[in-house]
């Protein structure tokens, strides 16, 4: 990211700052100086900084004293320097006068300074001419190593006051501003220890549009050049040949110079040291079909190159035989560009000195290759066919193409054999990786994070050398078990930030993770992760930190116990009321037998500080135990209050206190309600027995196939059924039987007859009473006695409470001498003569028998 003229010096001016604050703070304390109104100190070698910054002054105060050999005046409102100023300064070294009000220097301004080594006068109004430099200004500064002058002038035509610099013989770097005409006249061929000349924008103004053969003629001492961010579109074929020591050369940020004319320009640098090219943002800002062509790299053939930075230059293509001109190169950096699939990436092999590749931030670039044949047949091609596209068969009518899958290809990927770092994040690579096969390399480190990386198949052959593996935020949903199989020499993964959750869930046996028995370092945060198997990790011997924040995890279940190096688990973020006791068992079975700190991080959880988890709070306080980030991990009181862990002990020792009560009279709260509970609802069971066996069997009745006939005259299976006592068995079936069903034609039902085999004896009876018109029971001293006759008059009389018909028939068959052993209802049905007596008279039986069949009837 450029930085604005404003930022970069107040960024230099930072730097001077934080200087003087490392020198003020090197002793190790303020040292009182009287030197109103600036602020002295002592460095640790003894040496007085005065610093005088933003302080609204006019002049130099006369307060500082005269062995100050670190002077700050920057920022302040100095518009004249008269002659003799700095006279009594003789032990000064460092002088920084930028952002005043200067507009011309007297030519003794800096005499007596002559130990000066660091001059600052950026940011004034010093026109480059002889009225503000005149010429012997710095006649006695033989020892200054350091010359800041840009942000002075905006003038384009002015000329250099090389006569006035000249004398600065022992001068290393200086910033100047860039004007038109940037030729250094002879008297910078005095400058022999010139080794850094900065003509940037980015520190101070610059005019420059053309670089001429003469430029540079007076400074052949230079090895650093900076003409960044100037107008420069044009540059002479000798104009760098002069500069036979340059070591770095950065011509950024001038985006009418092409690579075309800059490709010229380095004609000039031919046979020269130079390591370090930067000739980033060189095109025009909407520049489309940018390709880096051979004749922009042929002299590079003649270079030692080190380093080639081509940032930001909206490129999409390059030539085969630019690899061919950068086989010195050891370090490419290709960031913000527009990088597309094309031949030069079969020839990447040439590049046999590369050793790091920075290719992050690109544009998006979807190959429109539906298989990998395609996309084969059209790299290798030497003419490779334009995509074509129809609108109208695409989804919404977007311009996008259809999602690409790296598939099989049948020929090995090439790569740099010697690289070792790369790094392509955040640049919206946009493929599913099926199957890889690249040629043996030796990359080390590699970055793919923040792309659309959806689905990880694989395997990735020729990856075993990879030991640090991003690929978060990808947003991938699937990767499969054979993945990572060739990563084995894995230290380091990230796979935070996608959508894992269920391709780890499934991973029940481990199969993900089985080859990566050298990791040390795993991330797998922000991953919706609810659970994860056991023996996900069961491989992971040499594992250290274990990553699985912000997921959703609630409790643990994952086998930690093997791994014997882990010093540091970060489960913040997650939804854990408190510390797992499987957890727990795990780290101290770790640290058995290591005399070192665990390190956890829990903050983020919704964790509760109460006395059900006060166990697990007494264990975090443990002495082989350390909370990372304490003020921010909070858990919650039981009265709803929030504390962070900084108070955690007090906060644990008034739990102790209280538990101790708590706990005691909670259980025997609990314990005395469950028995209240049981007592209540063994006495409720007890209280509705019948009932709750009617609808038991009712309802049994029904699901089993029965369904309850209606109420009308001809939907009864029977007239009645007769509940009785096995003693009066006779006269059921002799006399009762032989009456209403042979002589007046009711149907009986007689559980000897007509219940049905197989069927509980219970089920039976809520079938015959349901399917009655009448119950009839026969009262007899043994009927008082059965338990089962009891059984039949209460489900009578249940089935007469839900089906609001009057169903129990009461037939007193022989007297009973204590009413009071038959049932409440019987009782009440008796009380109140809603019964038929069986007569003693045999004359009386014809009536009896037709008040029965008559009650059956009603």
């Amino acid at each position: 990211m450029l930085l604005t003229r404003n930022a970069a010096d107040k960024m230099l001016l930072c730097v001077l700052s934080l200087f003087l604050a490392c020198l003020t703070l090197a002793q190790g304390k303020h040292v009182d100086i009287p030197c109103k109104p600036c602020v002295c100190s002592r460095t640790s070698n003894d040496k007085l900084v005065a610093n005088c910054k933003d302080k609204h002054l006019f002049g130099i105060p006369k307060n500082i004293p005269n062995s100050v050999a670190y002077l700050f005046m920057s920022y302040n409102n100095i518009n004249h320097l008269p002659g003799g100023s700095f006279k009594r300064f003789s032990a000064l070294e460092h002088l920084d006068l930028s952002f005043n009000q200067l507009k011309q220097l007297h030519v003794d301004t800096f005499t007596g300074a002559t130990n000066l080594m660091h001059l600052y006068l950026s940011g004034n109004y010093l026109q480059l001419n002889e009225s503000a430099y005149p010429m012997g200004i710095f006649r006695q500064q033989k020892k200054l190593l350091t010359l800041n002058i840009a942000k002075n002038t905006d003038i384009a035509d002015s000329v250099y006051p090389d006569q006035a610099l000249g004398d600065l013989t022992a001068l290393q770097t200086l910033f100047i501003d860039g004007v038109q005409n940037a030729s250094f006249g002879i008297g910078f061929s005095k400058l022999k220890n010139l080794t850094t000349l900065s003509l940037s924008g980015e520190r101070g103004h610059c005019s420059v549009q053309t670089l001429l053969n003469t430029s540079f003629l007076h400074t052949p001492s230079v090895r650093n050049l900076d003409i960044s961010k100037c107008r420069i579109f044009f540059i002479e074929t000798n104009t760098f040949w002069p500069l036979r020591h340059i070591n770095l050369l950065d011509a950024s940020d001038n985006q009418y110079l092409g690579f075309d004319r800059m490709g010229d320009a380095a004609y000039g640098l031919r046979y020269s040291p130079l390591s370090i090219l930067k000739i980033n943002r060189i095109v025009p800002t909407f520049a489309i079909g940018v390709c880096l062509k051979k004749n922009n790299t042929r002299y590079f053939c003649d270079l030692s190159l080190k380093e080639f930075h081509i940032d930001e230059n909206r490129l999409e293509l390059v030539d085969q035989e630019c690899l061919g001109h950068l086989k010195t190169v050891e370090l490419i950096s290709l960031n913000h560009n527009r990088l597309t699939f094309g031949p030069y990436l079969f020839s990447l092999n040439r590049l046999t000195n590369l050793r790091t590749i920075y290719a992050y931030n690109q544009y998006s670039t979807n190959m429109p290759f539906k298989n990998a044949d395609a996309v084969t047949d059209t790299i290798l091609s030497p003419n490779p066919p334009l995509p074509s596209f129809d609108p109208h068969n695409s989804p919404n009518n977007d311009v996008n193409y259809d999602r690409t899958r790296i598939i099989h290809l049948p020929v090995k990927l090439p790569l740099p054999p010697n690289a070792t770092y790369v790094n392509i994040s955040n640049s919206k690579v946009n493929y599913d990786i099926i199957k890889l096969n690249f040629h043996r390399n030796q990359i080390k480190t590699l970055d793919l994070s923040h792309n659309v990386i959806a689905n990880w198949t694989g395997p990735v052959h020729g990856s075993e050398t990879v030991e640090y593996l991003d690929l978060s935020d990808n947003y991938c949903k699937y990767v499969s078990h054979t993945f990572f199989m060739f990563t084995s020499g894995l230290k380091v993964l990230n796979i935070s930030r996608n959508y894992l959750s269920e391709s780890l869930l499934a991973d029940t046996n481990g199969q993900i993770f089985a080859n990566q028995t050298n990791l040390e370092v795993i991330r797998i945060a922000h991953n919706l992760i609810r659970e994860l198997p056991p023996s996900i990790f069961r491989r992971l011997t040499r594992l250290e930190v274990l990553d699985l924040s912000w997921n959703m995890m609630t409790s643990w279940n994952i086998e930690i116990r093997h791994m014997l190096h882990l010093h540091t688990l970060d489960i913040s973020g997650n939804r854990y009321e408190g510390i797992p006791t499987p957890l727990t068992n795990q780290i101290d079975h770790i640290m058995s037998s290591r005399n070192e700190t665990f390190h956890l991080s829990i903050k983020g959880n919704i964790l509760k500080c109460d006395c059900p988890r006060l166990e697990s709070l007494e264990w975090i306080t443990g002495p082989h135990i350390t909370i990372e980030d304490p003020g921010n991990t909070e858990c919650t009181l039981s009265d709803g209050e929030t504390i962070s862990f900084i108070d955690i002990e007090d906060v644990i020792a008034k739990l102790q206190l209280q538990c101790k009560i708590v706990i005691p009279v909670l259980s025997i709260a609990v314990f005395g309600l469950l028995l209240f509970m049981l007592i209540f609802g063994a006495g409720m069971v007890y209280r509705y027995r019948w009932k709750l066996r009617y609808l038991y069997y009712t309802t049994r009745r029904k699901y089993r196939g029965y369904q309850r006939l209606g109420q009308e005259e001809d939907h009864f299976t029977y007239d009645a059924f007769v509940s009785y006592a096995e003693a009066d068995r006779g006269f059921v079936i002799q006399e009762m039987r032989a009456v209403l069903e042979r002589t007046y034609g009711l149907r009986l039902c007689i559980h000897d007859r007509d219940f049905m085999v197989g069927e509980a004896i219970t089920a039976n009876i809520i079938n015959a009473i349901q399917s009655s018109r009448k119950t009839i029971a026969v009262l007899s001293p043994d009927f008082a006695k059965s338990s089962w006759c009891d059984y039949e008059v209460h489900m009578a009389k249940l089935e007469s409470i839900h089906t609001g018909r009057n169903v129990l028939c009461v037939l007193w068959y022989s007297h009973i001498p204590d009413i009071r052993i038959l049932s409440r209802d019987i009782q009440d049905m008796i009380e109140y003569d809603t019964y038929i007596k069986y007569p003693t008279q045999e004359n009386d039986k014809e009536e009896f028998w037709t008040k029965v069949k008559a009650a059956i009837s009603f």
